[in-house]
């Protein structure tokens, strides 16, 4: 089961979550939240930047790859991780960025937990949640 909000970029709104500020409304709501506080967007760019550093590319496009990893970082970041562990037993996966927040689980979330993380990602003010009921991925 998927929960999520994202965020549109290319709409003509100018909004974005603090993927900081997202993660403070869950600890709020869920005290036992285990956050990774590692910035995926900025690992991302590391191990990029460790493999094009190895490789025989051509000096261009190494600068390209490296500027283009670096925009995505900016424009995206940070992100990062967390997971939640229930009352109902399951634990969930949850992603935050600047554009997309979403919680995941490998089988449907109990109703109350599925109102809570609901009532945390609303009062995100960024729109509607996505439910899908299907993914478990």
């Amino acid at each position: 089961m998927l929960i999520e909000l994202r965020i549109d970029y290319w709409s003509e709104g100018v909004l974005c979550f603090d993927p900081q500020k997202v993660l403070s409304r869950f600890k709020e709501a869920f005290p036992t939240i285990e956050i990774d506080p590692t910035d995926w967007a900025e690992r991302e760019v590391q191990q990029i930047t460790e493999f094009v550093q190895s490789s025989d590319s051509p000096d261009a496009v190494k600068e390209s790859m490296l500027r283009q990893i670096k925009g995505k970082s900016r424009r995206n970041g940070p992100v990062f991780h967390f997971r939640l562990a229930l009352e109902d037993g399951v634990t969930y996966q949850g992603h935050v960025s600047r554009y997309y927040a979403s919680l995941r689980s490998q089988g449907v979330i109990d109703v109350s937990s599925q109102q809570q993380i609901i009532g945390v990602v609303r009062s995100l003010g960024a729109g509607e949640p996505r439910i899908d009921y299907t993914d478990g991925t």
